[in-house]
C-alpha cells in the first residue's frame, strides 16, 4: 500500500474514532464531571475497538477466517488468519470494556432512554 494512501486510511479512521467518542459521550452525558473523566479512557479505548473492529470485519469478509500457508513450499495447510485471530481477542476485551462503562452508570441514572440507547449500541455489532 502506498504510504499516501495509508496517510487518508489513517486519517478516515482517527475521524470515525472522534466520531464514535462523540456518540458514546452523549450516551453517558449523565455522568457528573468526576465520573466522566474516569469514563473517558474506558470510552477512548471503546471507541477505537469499535472502528478496529470494523475493518477487521471487511478484512475478514474479503478475505476469509482461514488462509493456505506453507513453510516448505510443498506441504499446504489452513491455518487462522491473523485478522481473525486479532477479531477473536479484540471482540471479547471490546465487549468487557463496554461491561465495564455501563457498570458506572448508577442504577437510577439508567432511564428506559438509555437502556434503549444501550440495545441499538450493542445490537450494531452484531
Amino acid at each position: 500500500m502506498e504510504e499516501k494512501e495509508k496517510k487518508v486510511q489513517e486519517d478516515e479512521k482517527k475521524k470515525r474514532i472522534k466520531l464514535e467518542i462523540r456518540r458514546i459521550k452523549i450516551m453517558f452525558r449523565s455522568l457528573n464531571g468526576p465520573a466522566m473523566k474516569r469514563a473517558e479512557f474506558l470510552i477512548n479505548r471503546i471507541a477505537f475497538m469499535k472502528c478496529t473492529l470494523e475493518d477487521l470485519e471487511i478484512s475478514i469478509n474479503e478475505f476469509g477466517m482461514v488462509e493456505k500457508f506453507t513453510q516448505d513450499g510443498i506441504h499446504y495447510y489452513d491455518r487462522e488468519r491473523p485478522a481473525s485471530k486479532m477479531y477473536s481477542v479484540m471482540i471479547r476485551n471490546y465487549s468487557t470494556t463496554l461491561k465495564q462503562l455501563f457498570g458506572m452508570l448508577p442504577i437510577e441514572l439508567v432511564t428506559e432512554e438509555v437502556k434503549d440507547e444501550l440495545m441499538k449500541f450493542i445490537s450494531a455489532q452484531k
